[in-house]
């Protein structure tokens, strides 16, 4: 199979010695010496890169507004290596948050580059970091709102991190049957605050959530796991109204707002009875969502809760955080764990 790259770099030394590198090592090169030149490349499509190679500090534009305008626009673009003298944790940030997948400072040798890219290209992510240590042992991993792997070899990598935030969405009208929210959301908060990943886990709580104040905190929060606790019926999930009395909404209504935060929702867990209906509409948009099948009792949704986030605490993904929650319901001996679905 061909691999083309595209390297955009204003030096022109640097980006010739690119070329000549990625060439020799049978690579189809195309160079660009900035950020607009590169856009209208990559608008016209006439060629399938399987790379970027992008500095950040360039006239016309610059690396950073080239990649908020191709998101912006909805353009495709193949993975990208930033490699700049000018990664500072504020740059890092906004570069990971626009989804590059690796960051080298300069100097850096093109071999280097190379490797790393082949590494990302040919493993499995489960092995990248093993394959990293064996031949790029000065490179590390950091992981992005959505736990995707990106690789840097930036000194001050270490005090640097992308929060995941998790938004608590607890709900209990008048006229239904109390909940023990409150206890849930304090196991949650002794998993995470026990966690060895605390430093990068942000949770946040909406209580007696309407239909306002659950759009207000998705436009204000934009968090990556959503969790709602509360009622439930195959209808859809129970909020309340302004009276504080039930209101139900429905799969087709969630699914239309989390259509809307799709770029930052990694994870629903709709823990709430008969929520498998719910999750199916939402699953159109977010990678991963989680919802009770049937009637579920206050004991089987506080342990799944507090073995889940057990596991995301200390930095699993979340299959393995959905296989644990169900664990810990098993090992107290109740029956339940056979009632979350992960879809």
């Amino acid at each position: 199979m061909t691999k083309n790259i595209l390297i955009i770099e204003d030096d022109k030394r640097i980006r010739e010695e690119l070329i000549d590198y990625f060439s020799f090592k049978h690579w189809e090169t195309a160079g660009a010496p900035d950020g607009l030149s590169a856009l209208e490349v990559l608008e016209n499509r006439t060629i399938n890169y399987s790379w970027v190679i992008l500095d950040l500090k360039m006239p016309r534009m610059d690396g950073i507004a080239l990649l908020k305008k191709v998101k912006e626009k909805n353009i495709s673009i193949p993975p990208v290596t930033v490699v700049s003298a000018y990664l500072d944790q504020t740059a890092i940030e906004k570069c990971i948050k626009l989804g590059a997948k690796c960051l080298l400072t300069k100097p850096v040798q093109s071999q280097d580059i190379e490797k790393v890219i082949n590494i990302i290209i040919s493993n499995p992510e489960e092995e990248i970091a093993k394959e990293l240590e064996e031949n790029l042992p000065g490179l590390r991993i950091l992981y992005n709102d959505k736990k995707d792997i990106v690789i840097v070899n930036i000194s001050s990598a270490h005090e640097f991190s992308i929060k995941t935030k998790i938004l608590f969405l607890g709900a209990n009208p008048t006229a239904t049957a109390r909940l023990k929210l409150d206890e849930e959301v304090k196991k949650i908060q002794t998993s995470l605050r026990l966690a060895k990943e605390r430093e990068n886990l942000e949770l946040k709580q909406e209580w007696a959530v309407s239909v306002d104040s659950l759009m207000q905190a998705m436009l204000e929060e934009l968090p990556n796991i959503i969790h709602f606790s509360g009622h439930g019926k195959e209808k859809g999930i129970i909020l309340q109204n302004e009276n504080g009395e039930p209101k139900t909404i429905t799969a087709e209504a969630l699914a239309s707002l989390f259509k809307l935060f799709q770029d930052s929702i990694k994870c629903v867990v709709l823990n709430s009875c008969y929520s498998q209906r719910q999750a199916k509409a939402i699953k159109q948009y977010v990678p991963y969502v989680i919802a009770m099948k049937t009637g579920v009792s206050d004991q089987a949704s506080i342990l799944f809760s507090s073995g889940f986030y057990k596991a995301i605490g200390a930095g699993r993904d979340i299959p393995f955080a959905f296989e644990l929650g169900k664990t810990a319901i098993q090992l107290e001996g109740i029956p339940g764990d056979n009632i979350p679905i992960l879809l």
